[in-house]
């Protein structure tokens, strides 16, 4: 993987987690939520180990990920949002979601 790829903030998988799932990977992780939702740019970010996410978008980046890299590079950073986000914001993420043109996917595919 081209290094920072999976960390630059265009490239962010979006995704919503229910409360329960968040609460038992944050008590794993021994990060408080509060620590994470004052997260800023450029800080280390805590890896969670998640049962379960809904992706509200980047669903291809993961199918990339499985097509293209090693077994062990199937790591993605993720945009959490909780089941409780109101649905118009929920619904906004989706939409503004933006495909890479035609050519940029090709080019990658075959760089």
């Amino acid at each position: 993987m081209s290094e920072g790829l999976a960390e630059e903030y265009e490239n962010f998988i979006n995704a919503v987690v229910d409360d329960a799932s968040l609460d038992d990977a944050v008590a794993v992780s021994q990060v408080s939520r509060n620590e994470l939702l004052c997260l800023r740019e450029g800080q280390e970010l805590p890896l969670l180990h998640l049962r379960r996410v809904e992706c509200l978008s980047g669903r291809h980046r993961i199918g990339a990920a499985k097509a293209f890299l090693d077994e062990n590079d199937h790591w993605w950073t993720v945009r959490l949002f909780s089941k409780n986000t109101p649905e118009p914001v929920l619904a906004r993420i989706v939409e503004s979601e933006e495909m890479p043109p035609d050519g940029e996917r090709f080019s990658e595919k075959y760089s």
